[in-house]
This record gives C-alpha cells, sequence and structure tokens, in this order.
C-alpha cells in the first residue's frame, strides 16, 4: 500500500522533502517505519502524517535514548535521531496498551471542559480540558499513569493565538498543560501526547518529553510518543 505521496510503499517527507522508501520495522513487530532519520526530519515527517488523521493508521515517534547525551542533552556535534512508524490500531494497542484509558479519559476531560463557544480563547478550553484530564488521571489511574507538567506546549499554543495579549488577565495557573506517561514495560514507555488543537509537535517538545522520560527511566530502550486526539475511540 503506498502511504501518503510516495510512490510506490514510500512516506513522502522529512524536512528535506525527498521519497523515504519504507525499511524494516523497528517496533519489534509490525508496522511501517521510515527507518532512522535526524531528529528533525523525523517530526516533520511524524507531524506530516499525523495531520491527516487516517483511522485505520496512526504514526508514532520512536527515540532510542542511545542516540541522546546522557545529561538530558544532545551530545556534543551528534544530531539526534528518531523513527517514525505507522501502525495499524491493534499494533497501537500492543505496543501502548494504555491507550484506551488515556483516550477514554481524554474524551471526558473535554466533555467536562464544556462547549468551546463557552471560552474567550482556544487556549483557555485547552487549559480546561488540560487541567480535568490531570485530576482524572491522577484519581483514577495514580498507579498506571503519570503526568508530567509541558511549558513548552502551553507556550507553543499561545504563540499560535492573536488573543495573547489576554494572557496577562489570567495568571500563571492557567498555563497548565501535560503529557501523560505510561508505565515501563520491555524497557519502553509511552507518552500520551493530549492534543485539543492542532497536530503534531515541535523539536523542542519532543525534548522536553524525551528529557521528561529520561529523569524517571534512565535505562530504557525505546521512548514511544503517541497523540491523542478528544474525538476518537479505542475499543
Amino acid at each position: 500500500m503506498a502511504l501518503g505521496g510516495g510512490g510506490t510503499g514510500g512516506i513522502v517527507g522529512g524536512g528535506t522533502g525527498s521519497g523515504i522508501l519504507l525499511a524494516p520495522h523497528l517496533l519489534r513487530e509490525g508496522g511501517r517505519s521510515t527507518g532512522l532519520l535526524p531528529g528533525e526530519d523525523a517530526i516533520a515527517e511524524y507531524n506530516r502524517l499525523s495531520n491527516q488523521r487516517d483511522p485505520a493508521l496512526k504514526p508514532v515517534l520512536l527515540f532510542r535514548p542511545k542516540d541522546w547525551g546522557v545529561d538530558d542533552r544532545l551530545q556534543p556535534g551528534r544530531r539526534v535521531k528518531a523513527t517514525v512508524q505507522l501502525l495499524t490500531n491493534n499494533e497501537v494497542k500492543r505496543y501502548c496498551p494504555e491507550i484506551g484509558i488515556v483516550q477514554s479519559l481524554a474524551n471526558e476531560a473535554v466533555k467536562r471542559a464544556g462547549p468551546r463557544s463557552d471560552y474567550e480563547t482556544p487556549w483557555l478550553f485547552g487549559t480546561a480540558a488540560h487541567a480535568n484530564l490531570k485530576k482524572l488521571a491522577n484519581a483514577n489511574y495514580p498507579n498506571i499513569l503519570r503526568t508530567e507538567r509541558s511549558y513548552l506546549k502551553f507556550a507553543e499554543e499561545i504563540a499560535a493565538d492573536k488573543s495573547s495579549d489576554n494572557l496577562a488577565r489570567y495568571g500563571l495557573k492557567n498555563t497548565v498543560r501535560i503529557d501523560i506517561l505510561g508505565p515501563e514495560r520491555d524497557n519502553r514507555v509511552c507518552v500520551y501526547d493530549f492534543k485539543t488543537g492542532r497536530a503534531g509537535v515541535s523539536v523542542p517538545r519532543a525534548i522536553e518529553m524525551r528529557n521528561a522520560v529520561h529523569k524517571i527511566h534512565n535505562k530504557l530502550t525505546d521512548i514511544i510518543i503517541v497523540e491523542i486526539n478528544f474525538d476518537e475511540y479505542w475499543k
């Protein structure tokens, strides 16, 4: 099956715009992969695929800590590498079994936030949804899910919002944004990136997520970033 516009069995993309042939999977079993790419190119491809919202395939971003420095920074003179995987729903659930739980919590968090039209700005709606998700995860699954505060997610959301001059009125208590970390399993941790707006991640955000995992689990083989959209459902 051709994916995107990559001709016969290719994934178009990365930051360079060149076609990348599908490489052997890197998530142990099944899946579709770009193979190992420079981090910026992998993130660009992940974002492109995330915005397509194919109901049958979900992109995930795979980092291997061996490609990073041991002190939460990139090794001097070395570019971080990453891989994009296109997985079926069953494959995602195999590698990240908590996704159904996180998805249900995200849907409930948005429901409790109420209509977007009740909020003066999109980021206020996002704040309410993220705050609800944090409370739900901590109250119902404290031994399975861990909520980690993200500062860059909020900053990037505000930067894209033309009405952000209203920020000062609401105070720092309204800047809450979280990522949800699953438990360590088979030397792997899944990071669930909850979205209420634009899909995808930036390079700094990907580094932030990696560092959030690394400070807790510093001997992992794989870190998988998977996006959670509140209008999806997992059986």
